[in-house]
């Protein structure tokens, strides 16, 4: 289960994205300026991490990799450091984004399994089905 929050819709607050792992122990808050993660029960913040300014900063989407170090980031907000066809993963330990995946098209989100990433974009059937004929 996640939400997304159009910035201009997120007032005060920064908060673009909202979303729980797997198993639902843990909850990741993407933000204007960086992104947090919180336990769920007991609610303790277990990481918290604010990008630098110069380098762009809005987290829109975030996918976490059950209990892990690993993230999944898409970017967001007005001051994104990362196009909209572009995913990252974050590797929490390192503190740095360890892999980056540029496609032609815009994606849309982002899921995690111990033995694989994907992306998801979104595609107009009519141009699909045309370049399969």
């Amino acid at each position: 289960m996640c939400m997304r929050v159009s910035p201009t819709d997120s007032g005060n607050s920064g908060i673009l994205f909202v979303g729980f792992n797997q198993d639902y122990g843990c909850f990741a808050v993407g933000m204007q300026n960086g992104f947090r993660i919180f336990n769920s029960d007991p609610l303790k913040q277990l990481e918290r991490h604010e990008f630098d300014i110069r380098d762009g900063t809005g987290v829109g989407y975030m996918e976490m990799l059950f209990r892990t170090n690993l993230l999944g980031i898409l970017g967001g907000g007005n001051h994104s450091r990362l196009a909209s066809n572009m995913a990252c993963l974050w590797d929490g330990i390192k503190q740095q984004f360890v892999l980056e995946i540029t496609c032609a098209t815009d994606i849309r989100g982002i899921r995690l399994r111990h033995d694989r990433l994907t992306r998801l974009h979104r595609t107009d059937s009519r141009t699909l089905l045309q370049a399969i004929l």
